[in-house]
């Protein structure tokens, strides 16, 4: 989670929130939260938000986005908060100087999932890498996010591990969607491919059709969702506290 403190900012429980105050009329008081689509889709904002602005008057406007997404425009400082989950991407926004004090929120793991029939036969396994070499082999259909996002960025280096590139792939098996979590589950459910998927977004999905979890456990599908505190000398007329 990456958190831009402008004049007066408080927690709440482990959230980090933002009071922007200035020309802003106290009856309009809200933060905007760019937040990952599988963290949005999960269900866990229609539960805490009406908590959180019950509690602080505040009211809190949720633009659903990828992770890469929602790193950019934090970097532009056109968002409040955001709740992100990619590492790497984290790294390099604190390392240019975006922002500091990055903590744990909470964690999400990952699993594979793809038609009952399972046409690559990668049920039961334990290896991505095996897995998705074996879906390549097989040209089985693989709906890929293809969003930037922290699902489709863990996608991608789980390729390459596994020494395919799909950018150079045939047959038409491997599909960019450019689609959030929930469109690309329904995507699959209707072709009956194969993809990557948060369980908090799978355990929320209703229209799984013949799809159902394949391979899971893996230990790199483990993520944990970070908060960052924003730079706020970089910000005009804001200020830590």
């Amino acid at each position: 989670m990456l958190v831009r403190f402008c004049r007066r900012a408080f927690f709440v429980g482990s959230a980090a929130t933002l009071l922007c105050a200035g020309t802003a009329r106290a009856q309009e008081r809200f933060i905007t939260l760019a937040s990952t689509t599988s963290t949005e889709q999960s269900g866990l904002f229609d539960h805490i938000l009406p908590i959180f602005q019950k509690q602080s008057g505040i009211t809190v406007r949720v633009v659903a986005l990828g992770t890469g997404q929602a790193l950019a425009i934090g970097a532009r400082g056109d968002a409040d908060a955001l709740l992100v989950h990619d590492r790497l991407g984290e790294d390099k926004f604190v390392a240019d100087g975006n922002g500091i004090d990055r903590r744990d929120v909470m964690f999400n793991d990952f699993v594979l999932v793809g038609p009952k029939a399972d046409p690559a036969h990668v049920r039961g396994l334990k290896n991505a890498s095996e897995a998705l070499t074996r879906i390549a082999s097989a040209h089985a259909a693989f709906a890929s996010r293809g969003d930037d996002s922290g699902t489709n960025r863990l996608e991608l280096r789980l390729w390459r591990a596994a020494g395919i590139d799909v950018q150079k792939a045939g047959g038409g098996w491997y599909r960019e969607l450019g689609s959030g979590m929930g469109a690309t589950l329904n995507t699959s459910a209707a072709l009956n491919a194969y993809t990557l998927t948060d369980r908090a977004t799978w355990a929320a999905f209703a229209n799984r059709q013949a799809l159902e979890i394949l391979l899971e456990g893996e230990p790199g599908f483990v993520q944990s969702v970070w908060q960052h505190s924003r730079q706020s000398a970089e910000i005009p007329k804001c200020e830590s506290r």
